[in-house]
């Protein structure tokens, strides 16, 4: 609009007038300071959600996160350090607006994931017991927990309750701790800004392997939810594999199993022998953390 040959006719407009006298205040560069420190981690999150990872079990600490970050934005007016706060009502009911999103996007199956996948497990260091963390979740989050892995697992009520209790309890084989200790301590020392974690394969291996036989409710339903994706990133990255693939008139009459072995071979090793030029290890399922 400012590089317009018009700009001396345009400026003059009422609308155009007050947007230009808002730029040239120091306040409002201010303010649109403030609100970028109150999106960047919604935008973090977006991002890191959109990766080509099964991310269900961690949303649940991601919507925690925002919700006292907007807390923690709202009481200091925007600026943690004291020094460049806005007036109180710039920033007045976003942390409602934040919470009361987080409740509308919220699904009992988020709950479910969050439970279930090891590296959300807690452990008494002096006895070394890893236990199921049923504290995270309201009275509301238990009650929804029972149908939603019932439904999940095609299976009667009362067989989720029956594992439930044994899953709390920690009734569990030897193998079983000895397995989530193991995906445990791949995140210490915690308090870092990136956590590594174990595979989503070696979680979901847990449960299809090591508990599969004590708890083969819980686990047919934790191995469902361990491998959904929160986000269409992945598929919307294959179609284009695929689009690419057929609008390319030499390939056009590819037979679907042909194109399917093409399409594997694009997604996987070049990026496969890009890792071996430049002698990269494969690159590590980390804790996602939207602050940093």
């Amino acid at each position: 609009m400012v590089a317009s040959g018009a700009w001396e006719t345009l400026k003059s407009a009422s609308v155009n007038s007050y947007v230009l006298e808002e730029m040239q205040s120091p306040c409002w560069w201010k303010k649109l300071d403030v609100v970028v420190r109150l999106m960047q981690p919604i935008s973090n999150a977006i991002h890191r959600l959109e990766g080509d990872h099964p991310t269900l079990s961690q949303v649940m600490r991601i919507w925690d996160d925002l919700v006292e970050h907007a807390k923690t934005w709202a009481a200091s007016r925007g600026d943690v350090d004291g020094e460049d706060k806005v007036d109180a009502d710039f920033v007045r009911g976003v942390h409602k607006l934040f919470k009361d999103r987080a409740a509308k996007h919220y699904q009992p199956v988020m709950a479910v994931a969050r439970l279930l996948d090891p590296i959300n497990f807690k452990y008494l260091n002096h006895v070394e017991q890893p236990y199921p963390d049923f504290e995270i979740l309201t009275e509301m989050q238990r009650v929804e927990l029972e149908p939603t892995i019932a439904r999940l697992a095609e299976v009667p009520i009362r067989m989720v309750q029956a594992e439930l209790v044994k899953f709390e309890n920690t009734e569990w084989s030897p193998a079983m701790k000895r397995r989530a200790l193991s995906i445990l301590s791949i995140q210490q020392p915690p308090g870092r800004a990136v956590i590594p974690i174990a595979s989503i394969n070696a979680r979901k291996a847990f449960w299809s392997v090591t508990a599969s036989n004590d708890f083969p409710v819980l686990a047919k339903a934790a191995v469902k939810v361990l491998s959904v994706h929160v986000s269409t990133a992945a598929a919307e990255r294959n179609w284009s594999k695929w689009s690419l693939t057929y609008s390319n008139a030499l390939r056009s009459n590819l037979g679907v199993e042909t194109a399917k072995r093409d399409i594997y071979l694009k997604a996987n090793v070049e990026e496969t022998d890009n890792m071996e030029r430049d002698n990269m290890a494969p690159p590590q399922e980390t804790l996602i953390n939207i602050m940093a």
